[in-house]
């Protein structure tokens, strides 16, 4: 059997790819990008607070995450990179995604291979919110891949708190799980029937009945909940056989390990910012830490799962050839603690020694790093009493900021203790071991001249490194969202080095390549069109607080949107993005209202 190169299944391909505004979508563009030869890459983006799909899309693409690529933009004969991209303004909240129908038929007639990495994250949303975003957005999709003749292979990201139901300590093998689905005093439904039968209902009862079934069946999370049936719908919907399709569960995302940037992290969700709030001092107490000294934190690098979405997409390629078909879906785990464990114990006693050589700008007053000097098992009592101190402490400190004309950070300060109570909470005690057994198989099918750029497994046998990983994510964190550059003390030498965000001039190529090919609805201008233009494309409980579709790209600022500057770059591609791809004429203005109205 020939090895797997990724390189030859993906080169001439063009590609898919929703979510590409957030951390891992963000990542799998980026590798995209800088390792294959894909023909190109349709960008599923939606328009926010006014600015167009394009401008967002440049200001991610002006990002450090992409600085290999703005130097390569700008080498004499050579290829632009970010040629290949094209925005297409959509939103999987909408009907028929929120297509025009120049959109719509140029990705039909052209993708080959989706990827859906965008999910509404919140943890605990209402059950019609998680459902709309994720299985009936997810639905929409399919409904679009099933018109897609090229299409080979589709790749859907989850995540391992679908199995949360399970067992403490529970070894999970890669396989969807059969779950028995009814409502209160009802007879057995399926997944679709289920889904049905709640987005049908008042939203109070909706969450009633969704509450008493995930009772029964143990789960604590609607994310979690949506996901699992969502992992169903895709394994089962009517795709041509040709078509493989994968699901990869990626478990707690967290900074990049390596290329291109060592230590990059693009916001505040999950792992990045419990470890935000455990420097700031929300810890009073060892009583106040929700996991168990048995616990293991199960950590995977963004650029490991990014690695292993585009790998299960060039094996579904390859698989697709096979005569009979690709087969049934495949699950793939990105996670750790079955290959690599981290115990809690170690990760939080790492902390503590980076925070204590390297203050945030904000602790709370009295702030002690709390390290596991015993056993320990999390009870309701002392998280609660936790919880109190450290709220007490937070509203004397915004006091104090908001006296000082600081009211936006006491707000922050509030808000980010509010997102980290949901993530240290007693029911989220239930590590679960997910088994990458498919994962390590998909990597040692690799290429040997591949294999070192795709790495989809994080283990010893890859090199991995915790203490090394670890102060490099730590350092990541203080320059990235602390706004802290400069030199950290650290016990061993760390990977992090402070990128630059795209020069003025590179900034100008990136929105001239992405309006060159059409930006409010890019994929009608580019179909047919000339080859210079495009030729050479939370897993987990990442969130817990405001949930969305496509989570911060990478360099924004809360609350901040690019290209409103006039002449900027930004701006420049916003202009020429109004005179391309679908028109802004009544048909576009009854569209915009459809996707206002499914909200």
């Amino acid at each position: 059997m020939a090895p797997l190169s990724p390189a030859r299944e993906l080169a001439g391909e063009t590609v898919l790819l929703t979510g590409g505004l957030g951390f891992l979508g963000s990542v799998v563009l980026e590798q995209l990008l800088r390792l294959t030869e894909v023909h190109r890459v349709y960008l599923l983006v939606r328009p926010k607070r006014g600015v167009v799909a394009a401008a967002r899309v440049q200001r991610l693409l002006s990002s450090p995450l992409f600085h290999a690529l703005h130097a390569a933009a700008g080498a004499p004969g050579g290829a632009d990179p970010f040629a290949r991209v094209r925005a297409v303004e959509g939103d999987l909240g909408a009907p028929g995604l929120g297509l025009c129908a120049a959109d719509a038929a140029a990705l039909e007639a052209e993708v080959g291979l989706v990827i859906h990495a965008a999910a509404d994250l919140e943890l605990d949303a209402p059950i019609h919110k998680t459902l709309r975003a994720n299985y009936a957005g997810t639905r929409a999709l399919l409904q679009l891949a099933a018109r897609m003749p090229r299409l080979r292979s589709l790749v859907f990201t989850s995540t391992y708190w679908v199995n949360n139901h399970l067992p403490r300590n529970t070894l999970v093998p890669e396989a969807l799980h059969d779950l028995p689905l009814a409502l209160a005093g009802g007879a057995p439904l399926r997944h679709d029937e289920l889904v049905d039968a709640l987005l049908a209902m008042p939203p109070a009862e909706a969450d009633a009945q969704a509450a008493a079934l995930m009772a029964r069946l143990d789960f604590t999370s609607s994310y979690a909940f949506g996901k699992h049936l969502t992992e169903h719908l895709v394994a089962g919907w009517p795709l041509p056989r040709r078509v493989a399709r994968a699901v990869v569960r990626p478990s707690l995302i967290s900074a990049l390990a390596g290329a291109p940037y060592p230590g990059w992290v693009s916001g505040y969700a999950g792992a990045p910012g419990w470890i935000m709030g455990y420097s700031c001092g929300f810890f009073p107490s060892l009583s106040s830490m929700a996991f168990a000294s048995d616990y293991a934190l199960d950590l995977v690098p963004c650029d490991t799962v990014a690695a292993l979405v585009i790998v299960a997409a060039a094996a579904g390629a390859a698989a697709a050839r096979a005569p009979g078909g690709a087969g049934p879906a495949c699950v793939y785990h990105a996670a750790t603690a079955a290959c690599h464990r981290l115990p809690i114990t170690y990760a939080i006693k790492h902390m503590a020694a980076f925070w204590s050589a390297n203050a945030p700008p904000l602790r709370l007053p009295g702030t002690r790093y709390v390290t596991y000097t015993r056993e320990h098992s999390p009870s309701a009592w002392g998280l609660a009493l936790g919880r109190w101190v450290t709220e007490a402490k937070i509203w004397l400190v915004g006091a104090a900021l908001t006296w000082a004309g600081k009211a936006r950070e006491a707000r922050a300060l509030a808000n980010g203790f509010k997102a980290f109570s949901v993530q240290n909470s007693f029911r989220y005690n239930r590590s679960v071991v997910s088994c990458a057994a498919r994962a390590a198989a998909l990597r040692d099918a690799l290429s040997p001249g591949e294999a070192a750029s795709w790495p989809c497994v994080f283990d010893r046998a890859a090199g991995a490194d915790w203490d090394t990983y670890g102060y490099t994510f730590f350092a990541g964190l203080r320059a990235l969202l602390f706004k802290q550059p400069g030199d950290v003390a650290t016990a061993v030498p760390h990977r992090f080095v402070l990128r630059p965000a795209a020069a003025p001039e590179a900034a100008a190529r990136i929105a001239a390549a992405l309006a060159g090919g059409g930006g409010g609805g890019g994929a009608g201008a580019s179909a047919g069109g000339s080859s210079a233009a495009g030729s050479s494309a939370a897993g987990s409980p990442r969130s817990s607080s405001a949930g969305a579709s496509e989570s911060s790209e990478p360099g924004s600022e809360p609350g901040s949107e690019p290209g409103s500057e006039p002449g900027s770059p930004a701006a420049g591609a916003r202009a020429a993005a109004l005179g391309k791809g679908c028109p802004a004429g009544p048909a576009a203005r009854a569209r915009r209202a459809a996707v206002r109205a499914a909200r």
